[in-house]
């Protein structure tokens, strides 16, 4: 916005130009908000159990990265999770069956050391 004030006497006369198109760099998808549908999405899948990692490699592969989804990260899903109140720790309301998907689900993904 450029502003220029002119003074004369007692008269002041200002001047303002106004840009309604935002400038000084390019837009970011990185920057931008994820849809509400498309958190509305995501949650319902940490809510099932689907990990974190399989869900971004999944967006990923379906969205290019010049779209907000394509660029979807670890903390995207943390903040959804906190905002949703996704609870990951509780695989299930039975405990007997919460403690059996934790340990398959620890059995899929175990590495050799």
């Amino acid at each position: 916005m450029n502003a220029i004030r002119e003074q004369k006497e007692e008269a002041v006369k200002i001047t303002v130009e106004y840009q309604c198109v935002h400038a000084g760099h390019e837009m970011q998808p990185g920057k931008l908000r994820i849809h509400q549908e498309d958190r509305r999405n995501l949650a319902a899948l940490l809510k099932v159990g689907v990990p974190r990692a399989k869900i971004i490699e999944n967006i990923q592969t379906k969205c290019p990265p010049t779209e907000r989804l394509g660029l979807l990260t670890r903390k995207d899903l943390q903040n959804l999770s906190q905002s949703f109140k996704v609870d990951e720790s509780v695989l299930h309301a039975e405990d007997a069956v919460s403690v059996d998907l934790q340990v398959k689900e620890m059995q899929r993904d175990s590495y050799p050391f």
